[in-house]
């Protein structure tokens, strides 16, 4: 399960995404951040609720970072999963 809250931040689209970032979910974030982009070259996300992240979802994310992502907030797990292996 996926939970993903649309707001805006200081005139940013900002993403809130909760839960687990795996299967059918990683194609649904991929859609909302896309989404979220338009009429703005980044969008925020606040991952400091996400509890799980499988293979897919790690490319995804990593794939954002390079891209129209500002990773805000990270869960412990999302930040060594994502910054772990560079250390």
């Amino acid at each position: 399960m996926l939970r993903i809250t649309q707001e805006v931040v200081d005139g940013m689209p900002a993403l809130k995404v909760e839960g687990s970032l795996a299967g059918a979910w990683v194609s649904e974030l991929r859609r909302v951040v896309e989404a979220g982009v338009v009429g703005s070259s980044r969008v925020r996300l606040d991952l400091s609720n996400v509890r799980y992240v499988d293979a897919e979802g790690a490319a995804l994310l990593r794939e954002l970072m390079r891209g129209p992502a500002e990773l805000g907030r990270r869960s412990t797990f999302v930040a060594e999963l994502l910054e772990g292996g560079t250390r």
